[in-house]
């Protein structure tokens, strides 16, 4: 996606990464952007539009309600990104026990588990993640006075559609329950975020904020499903550019 938009927008685009996006809290993460944002000439006073996936939409909506008055902050944009919470951090137990029952690894499944492994709730950045964390309480009441436009693009795909098709029995039969475990309203997912999460659905008085639901499109990077990724699938390039422009 990077070099998607640093071709239509040549000389506009900066990827500002923060250091500790596991162990700061996102409140954290914010401010250290802020300050990197402020102490850079070329966007110092500038208008900005900010893009962020996953933990970095949060981030960047931490980022306007702390400092919007301080930055001309013209929009976010966000994809994939837990609005109302990722349960399958918090059920690291179960979803290793699920994967250790296949006798062959699959690809997808070898990322979730992973994923989960290292995404653990420990770590402050990870918690702010979890569903009904203070961190999210405060974003789903500060987003009824927001009055920055919110654009969120919400990916998904099926567990069995992540499989490779002489892996459909297996997965119909074992891997069932993970659905229930990323997304317990068995609605829809992108392996790691419900779709209710990442379009905030409970939020029902939230204001400057759409929405538009794309796939099939996956949370993470796996074999054979790259073109997929949610930062790597042309129609979600293309809505970003649309929203940009």
């Amino acid at each position: 996606m990077k070099r998607a938009l640093e071709k239509k927008f040549p000389n506009k685009v900066y990827a500002i990464g923060t250091d500790n996006t596991d162990m700061a809290s996102i409140s954290v993460q914010a401010e250290e952007l802020y300050q990197k944002i402020n102490k850079d000439p070329v966007l110092r006073g500038k208008k900005i539009i900010l893009i962020g996936r996953s933990q970095g939409g949060l981030r960047g909506y931490e980022l306007i309600r702390k400092h919007g008055n301080d930055l001309n902050i013209v929009s976010l944009t966000t994809i994939g990104t837990p609005w109302q919470g990722a349960p399958v951090l918090n059920a690291y137990g179960l979803v290793e026990k699920i994967a250790s029952k296949l006798e062959e690894k699959i690809p997808a499944i070898e990322k979730l588990r992973e994923y989960v492994q290292e995404n653990n709730p420990s770590k402050p950045g990870i918690a702010d993640l979890l569903p009904k964390s203070k961190f999210l309480r405060d974003t789903r009441k500060s987003l009824r006075r927001n009055k920055i436009p919110i654009y969120t693009i919400a990916g998904h795909i099926s567990i069995c559609a992540a499989t490779p098709n002489k892996l459909q029995n297996v997965c119909r039969v074992v891997l069932f329950p993970l659905e229930a475990i990323i997304d317990p309203r068995f609605s829809a997912h992108d392996l790691i975020v419900p779709v209710n999460s990442q379009v905030a659905a409970r939020y029902r008085r939230k204001t400057n904020f759409q929405y538009q639901i794309l796939g099939p499109a996956i949370h993470l990077l796996v074999d054979g499903l790259s073109n997929i990724a949610e930062l790597n699938k042309e129609e979600i390039i293309q809505s970003v550019i649309y929203w940009i422009e």
